[in-house]
């Protein structure tokens, strides 16, 4: 995992994997034990920009939600909405295994604050003892005059339609806000999922033209927001006017890949 975070350049790899192969073959634990040093030596030494005050994972509460890191042993919850084709209707997600779902669980543990561009803040919500969803928070831009924030929300299909996206949504945002001060925010929901376009809306974010695979909300406070006012008129029309039924999910993926990774 901390080889998959360094991205810089090729010449640091390149050890990281001719130590695995050396070794990996006589011992396979110190091969491991050492890439994991190597690694941990990388990330302390890293010289990109960073923020002075990182976002981290909190642990509050709303009216009615935890918020709080992820932990292994929201597997099985996890596992379900990973494998629910309602969720993986309006995501890129694949078919998920059991296996392939612990994977992803366990870099989602690690995924605990924002310091440098495409860090991920992986928010695990719950509602009485139980894992029912996520918020997504991943740094695109450090510069502070265009410092921004991308979001992704999902609920597990049993506890839809009950607000818990949005109460854990305006939470988080007012944290990140209060910590980072980001200048624009960020979300790419599928056009028709009509539940994570109407929360877009309640999080005052604006339609972007031109995404017809998905569409790009943006906030009015930041850079963008001339054009956000700009075709605001046109997000009813837009957006709207083609859905002939409700769609009862909750959930949006960040883009057309998979995201986190």
């Amino acid at each position: 995992s901390c080889l998959q975070r360094w991205n810089t350049g090729d010449q640091f790899v390149s050890i990281a994997v001719s130590i695995a192969v050396s070794d990996f073959s006589k011992n396979e634990d110190r091969s491991a034990r050492r890439i994991h040093r190597f690694g941990r030596f990388m990330l302390r030494n890293d010289a990109r920009p960073a923020l002075t005050s990182p976002l981290r994972v909190p642990t509050m509460h709303t009216e009615r939600l935890l918020l709080r890191s992820h932990q292994l042993a929201d597997i099985d919850r996890w596992h379900e909405i990973q494998s629910s084709p309602h969720i993986r209707k309006y995501t890129a997600w694949p078919q998920r295994t059991r296996r392939s779902s612990v994977r992803q669980l366990k870099l989602r543990t690690r995924q605990t604050q924002l310091r440098r561009v495409d860090d991920v803040l992986a928010i695990a919500i719950e509602y009485e003892g139980e894992l029912v969803g996520e918020i997504s928070v991943q740094l695109r831009s450090l510069t502070a005059a265009t410092r921004c924030l991308e979001v992704s929300w999902l609920i597990h299909p049993d506890h839809q339609g009950r607000g818990f996206a949005y109460e854990a949504m305006r939470s988080v945002l007012s944290y990140a806000r209060a910590t980072i001060e980001s200048l624009l925010l960020v979300a790419v929901v599928h056009p028709e999922n009509a539940a994570s376009v109407a929360l877009a809306h309640k999080l005052n974010l604006h339609p972007l033209p031109g995404t017809a695979v998905r569409t790009v909300f943006v906030g009015r406070s930041g850079p963008l927001a001339p054009v956000a006012e700009q075709f605001a008129s046109a997000q009813r029309v837009g957006l709207n006017t083609r859905h002939t039924k409700p769609v009862d999910a909750e959930m949006h993926s960040l883009s057309s890949r998979e995201m986190p990774r």
